[in-house]
């Protein structure tokens, strides 16, 4: 949760950097946004099958990997259509990070409330860390692939 709680609090206070790298509006660099959010709902339809096939610990795997895939694509700040592209990755990653550990916590059997507060709470802190941009912003896609992952 600590990965997507820095990837979300990073995303937002980047863009007017990535507009004047990219030479691009505000309408377009948000398509970002909207990728993302196409791979979230394609990671969504397939978690249920996914998780049947190859288990919990897996998809923890796969979802870490494939955000690890889409920071290592955005860290050297490729063209603008790949950057965008690439959050599909990214979305799908988070996707799967959120059901499962969701599910998992709430399936303890003792204080899955209290477990399910301070996974929310990594998520939170997370994000408040990720608000603070490196000046060099695609080093802090690399910051991203390279961090710690608490799911």
């Amino acid at each position: 949760m600590f990965l997507e709680g820095w990837n979300d609090g990073t995303s937002g206070p980047l863009l007017p950097r990535m507009q004047k790298f990219y030479g691009v509006g505000f309408l377009v660099v948000s398509l970002s946004f909207v990728v993302s959010c196409v791979g979230f709902i394609i990671g969504s339809i397939f978690n249920l099958y996914l998780h049947d096939r190859l288990g919990f610990g897996r998809m923890i795997v796969l979802g870490n990997l494939l955000q690890l895939v889409a920071f290592c694509i955005q860290a050297p700040a490729p063209p603008f259509p790949l950057f965008v592209f690439s959050y599909i990755f990214n979305g799908f990653g988070l996707a799967v990070q959120n059901a499962q550990t969701n599910a998992y916590v709430a399936s303890l059997q003792h204080n899955s409330e209290l477990y399910m507060g301070i996974l929310h709470a990594i998520y939170g802190t997370s994000n408040v860390l990720g608000l603070c941009p490196h000046r060099l912003w695609p080093l802090s896609f690399l910051k991203c692939a390279t961090g710690p992952s608490t799911t």
